[in-house]
C-alpha cells in the first residue's frame, strides 16, 4: 500500500539522535520511519537529499489578532507566514477583540482559524480579575514611574525605551506570581523571558520540583538594547530587549534548560502605528507614542537556525527547545513534538546551507514592520509539512486552508 507521502534521502534529527533515512505518512500521522530501503511507495515523494527532516516546529506565542483587529493580521496570513518560516503549529493569545475569555469565544476563534489557517493552531483563554477596572491602573503606577520620569526629562528618543521598563519589574512580577503559584500547588508558564533574574528564579524553582516552565524570544537572544539607536521603533517590544549581560544569562537557561522553548510573540502592526519608516526612521515625536510589536514567526527558524551554524547550540537542541518541549509543555506531545510511529506528521525540513537576507518586503504577514530587515541568515527551511499536506516549498506557501484546533492531551 502506498503512503500519502514519503521523505527519504534525508537526516532526521531528534533531540535524541541524528540518523540517515526518511518518513513515511498516510491519513495525516507518521507510519514508517527508518532506512530509505525500508519505506513504502508514496502518492508523493520529496528528496531530502542534503536535507534534514525535523519534527514539526511550534511557535507557543503569536497574535494573528482574529478576530476584531484584522487590519494587523489575520488567521489567513499569519499562518501563512506561519508556514513560510517552517511553522507547522501555533498557540495563538487571547488578547483580540472581544478577547477569548469563555467558551462561546473559544468556539468563535475556532470557526474563523478552521477556515482560514494553513497550519493547526492551539488557542489560550484569558481569566479577569473580578477587579479588572482597578488593577490595571494600580499597576501602572508602580510600572509606568519610569516613563514618567523619563519624559519630564525629554528623554524620549528609542534608546531610552529598556530604561522605562528596567529589569526590575520583571523580576518583581515573575516572584510575585511564583510565591502564589508554589502556594496553591499550580503550573507556572512564565512567558517572554528577558532577563538574568528571570533566568535564575525559574531555575532555582525547578531545583525545587515546581512545575515551572518559560519560554524566550529570538529579539532577547540576538538584540539588545542599544540596537534601538539603530532600528528604532520596529525593535519596540515588551518587555524590552535588554543588555548583553541579560541576554547571555537567557542563552545560558535556553542550554541547560532553565528556559524551556523559543516562541516569537510575533505581533504584527501597521507603519502609521508603529510610527517609523519600514527602515525604522522615527517618524513620531517621542518613542512613547509608537506601539510595541512586530512580525517574527516567519523569521524565526532562519534566525536561530543560523545560530547552530556558528555553534551556538546543536540542531538536536534546537529541535527540542522548538518542538519537543513546546509540545510537552502545553500538552501536545506526543501528537506533536516528535516523529515517531502514530504522531501527526508533522515535518520542517531544512537546508542548513541555504543562505539568504531577510527583506520585510517579501514577508507573508499583513504588516510586515520588522527589526530583522537585512540580516542575512543561513539555514533555511525549505519544507513545511502538516499532517502530511505540503504547506510550503522554498519559502512559498504550497497548500490550502487545513488548519485544526489542537486540544490538551490529559495525562
Amino acid at each position: 500500500m502506498k503512503a500519502d507521502l514519503v521523505v527519504k534521502k534525508g537526516t532526521i534529527v531528534t533531540p535524541e539522535a541524528t540518523l540517515k533515512g526518511g518518513v513515511a505518512i498516510n491519513d495525516g500521522k507518521i507510519v514508517a520511519i527508518g532506512a530509505d530501503d525500508t519505506l513504502p511507495e508514496g502518492n508523493r515523494t520529496i528528496d531530502a537529499s542534503n536535507l534534514h527532516i525535523l519534527p514539526g516546529l511550534i511557535d507557543a506565542h503569536v497574535h494573528f489578532r482574529d478576530p476584531g483587529v484584522t487590519h494587523k493580521e489575520d488567521f489567513s496570513t499569519g499562518s501563512t507566514a506561519a508556514v513560510c518560516g517552517g511553522i507547522t503549529t501555533v498557540i495563538d493569545m487571547p488578547n483580540q477583540i472581544p478577547p477569548t475569555e469563555n467558551a462561546e469565544q473559544i468556539g468563535v476563534k475556532k470557526k474563523i482559524a478552521e477556515s482560514k489557517s494553513l497550519c493547526d493552531f492551539a488557542v489560550l483563554g484569558v481569566i479577569h480579575q473580578t477587579n479588572a477596572d482597578d488593577i490595571l491602573p494600580m499597576a501602572r503606577q508602580i510600572q509606568h514611574f519610569w516613563t514618567n520620569k523619563l519624559k519630564a526629562e525629554g528623554k524620549n528618543d528609542p534608546i531610552y525605551w529598556e530604561s522605562s521598563r528596567p529589569w526590575l519589574c520583571e523580576a518583581e512580577s515573575i516572584a510575585h506570581v511564583m510565591f502564589l503559584a508554589e502556594t496553591f500547588g499550580t503550573k507556572l508558564h512564565i512567558v517572554h523571558a528577558s532577563t538574568r533574574q528571570a533566568v535564575e528564579m525559574v531555575r532555582d524553582a525547578k531545583a525545587r520540583g515546581l512545575r515551572f516552565t518559560a519560554e524566550t524570544q529570538p529579539h532577547y537572544l540576538l538584540r539588545v538594547d542599544t540596537d534601538m539607536k539603530d532600528v528604532g521603533p520596529l525593535l519596540k517590544m515588551n518587555p524590552p530587549v535588554r543588555s548583553k549581560d541579560h541576554q547571555d544569562a537567557l542563552w545560558q537557561g535556553l542550554l541547560e534548560g532553565s528556559v524551556d522553548m523559543i516562541a516569537t510573540d510575533h505581533s504584527p502592526h501597521t507603519l502609521e502605528e508603529k510610527g517609523c519608516d519600514i527602515n525604522g526612521k522615527m517618524l513620531k515625536p517621542a518613542i512613547w507614542e509608537c506601539i510595541s510589536g512586530f512580525c517574527g514567526v516567519e523569521t524565526n527558524v532562519p534566525l536561530l537556525l543560523t545560530q547552530v551554524n556558528k555553534g551556538r547550540m546543536t540542531l538536536n537542541h534546537y529541535v527540542k527547545v522548538q518542538s519537543e518541549n513546546v509540545a510537552k509543555v502545553w500538552q501536545m506531545y506526543p501528537k506533536k513534538g516528535t516523529i515517531r510511529l502514530g504522531s501527526d506528521g508533522d515535518l520542517t525540513i531544512v537546508d542548513m546551507n541555504k543562505e539568504g537576507t531577510i527583506d520585510p518586503n517579501k514577508l507573508h504577514s499583513k504588516n510586515h514592520p520588522t527589526p530583522w530587515g537585512g540580516w542575512k541568515v543561513k539555514g533555511m527551511p525549505v519544507y513545511t509539512v502538516v499532517r502530511g499536506h505540503v504547506q510550503m516549498k522554498d519559502g512559498n506557501p504550497a497548500g490550502g486552508v487545513i488548519g485544526r484546533m489542537q486540544t490538551p492531551i490529559i495525562n
